[in-house]
């Protein structure tokens, strides 16, 4: 059975694609300017202006607690600030093409990551497109 192109789907895949280019290109202009972490955190706090009001708009969500809040710390360090911040480092060192490389790899490690952590079974077809997806990086990166 077909189903039918999701044309709203399709638009913020495109969307996506071109902000991440966006993000790629000015990351790499501003990384060579002003250290890693500053950018970092002036990402960081344009983010959260954009994501509270849809916060305050959720009448169901609770304010953190004092016991929750360094969890809450731990998350916002592990999962944004510092990969970030890391990211922003090496696209100082390294060529956009080469990041764009290492970047492919993160589908495959989520996915390995999933296996491993979560015991997410992946079905043959799923380890052949980490497969390849790793030939392809590798093949990238050797003929650079």
């Amino acid at each position: 059975a077909t189903t039918a192109l999701d044309y709203l789907g399709l638009s913020f895949a495109l969307s996506a694609g071109v902000l991440w280019g966006l993000y790629l290109y000015f990351g790499k202009k501003v990384s060579g300017h002003v250290h890693g972490g500053m950018v970092t955190s002036i990402g960081m706090f344009f983010a959260a202006l954009a994501t509270i009001p849809f916060y305050m708009i959720d009448q169901k969500a609770a304010l953190p607690t004092r016991e929750v809040m360094p969890m809450l710390f731990a998350v916002a360090v592990l999962s944004s600030a510092l990969p970030y911040s890391l990211e922003m480092i090496s696209l100082k060192r390294i060529s956009g093409r080469a990041y764009g490389i290492l970047l492919s790899l993160a589908p495959a490690v989520a996915a390995i990551s999933g296996f491993f952590f979560m015991r997410e079974i992946l079905s043959p077809m799923q380890w052949l497109a980490i497969l390849f997806i790793v030939a392809a990086s590798m093949g990238s990166t050797l003929k650079s």
